[in-house]
């Protein structure tokens, strides 16, 4: 694609309450090229793969989202809700999430989830916009962290490599790293946002400074 393109993205998280029709006709009147449902899409809050099935099927077949859907290309990843728990981590979803992977990757039509590691990250080149679509959930609490070793990771070592390395391959002008965790302090006694691994955060922010990546755009859901 051109890198001169204008590209119309929709990103959003959080869809709960069940009155959202009009939010969904307004964002089809907009006709996106892509619309990223980034976390908490839908509220799931399980392990049980029959009952993830049901939630993402009903989820998708609301008619005005589903209409959105044949024209649209629709991808994102997932926040605490969608992958089984709230405020869930790596350690403490265990291996529920086997299910709540299975359930994500039978009902996104995406080309990628994760490097083979068991994430779902992956990323949307739309040539003027490359939008990263980051796993918070999967690895976190689950190993050291790759910045410091004395603090837990949230990304994971593959992730991590994969961010930096595709970050500093871009030629989009504009980059957007997405994910359904917060960037700041959800200041709520939680422990699922990037205040509490704000080493990674930092580490980030330095990188692209240091590597004069220019265009980079932050989005999180969660709240």
């Amino acid at each position: 694609a051109s890198r001169k393109t204008k590209v119309n993205a929709v990103l959003l998280s959080c869809v709960k309450k069940k009155d959202t029709a009009p939010v969904w006709e307004e964002i089809n009147t907009l006709n996106p090229d892509i619309l990223c449902l980034s976390g908490d899409t839908p509220y799931i809050d399980t392990t049980d793969l029959v009952t993830v099935r049901q939630k993402h099927r009903a989820f998708l077949n609301e008619v005005p989202l589903a209409k959105i859907g044949t024209h649209t290309s629709v991808v994102g990843t997932w926040d605490d809700h969608d992958f089984g728990k709230n405020n869930g981590n790596g350690a403490s979803l265990g291996k529920g999430v086997e299910a709540t992977r299975q359930g994500f990757v039978e009902y996104r039509a995406h080309t990628d989830f994760g490097q083979g590691d068991g994430g779902v990250y992956h990323k949307s080149d739309l040539g003027a916009l490359e939008i990263f679509h980051l796993d918070p959930r999967t690895f976190s609490q689950l190993g050291p962290s790759a910045i410091e070793p004395n603090q837990p990771t949230c990304f994971g070592k593959t992730q991590w490599e994969w961010i930096l390395k595709s970050l500093k391959e871009s030629k989009a002008p504009f980059k957007v790293l997405s994910m359904g965790a917060i960037w700041q302090d959800k200041k709520n006694g939680e422990t699922d946002d990037m205040f509490t691994y704000w080493y990674e955060r930092d580490a980030l922010l330095d990188f692209i400074k240091r590597e004069k990546i220019e265009g980079v755009v932050l989005h999180g859901g969660d709240i």
